[in-house]
């Protein structure tokens, strides 16, 4: 009963020790600063992306925006739906691509009113 004691306090010493090695070499390569530099670029890189990713859901033909809405309001939290609309709203509303995906052709004679306006402004 003792040796058994004393090969479970000889593993838990090996086991604390083992814990102390790897916070020290944690500390010794500044894992954390990695760590927090890392995660301000992803999250810095996040705003670019969505907001492609916005601009580009507006030109898929399948994606309507009541589908688009009824999806983000299920999957953010309450608190964001009105803001979430806002952003729909003006997206769909604000935006004249729904003219202007395809660069009119040559012979096709000139773009619709507008999207002429939209440019000369």
């Amino acid at each position: 009963m003792i040796q058994n004691k004393s090969k479970g306090s000889a593993y838990m010493i090996r086991f604390l020790l083992s814990i102390k090695q790897i916070s020290d070499k944690f500390s010794q390569d500044e894992i954390s600063v990695y760590a927090a530099q890392a995660s301000f670029f992803i999250i810095l890189a996040a705003f670019p992306f969505l907001m492609l990713l916005l601009a580009l859901i507006q030109l898929v033909p399948m994606v309507h925006k009541s589908d688009l809405m009824s999806i983000l309001v299920h999957i953010a939290p309450e608190s964001l739906n009105g803001l979430i609309l806002t952003v729909i709203d003006s997206l769909y509303s604000d935006s004249l691509s729904h003219c202007c995906r395809l660069p009119p052709s040559p012979r096709s004679g000139p773009p619709p009113r507008e999207c002429s306006a939209s440019s000369a402004a």
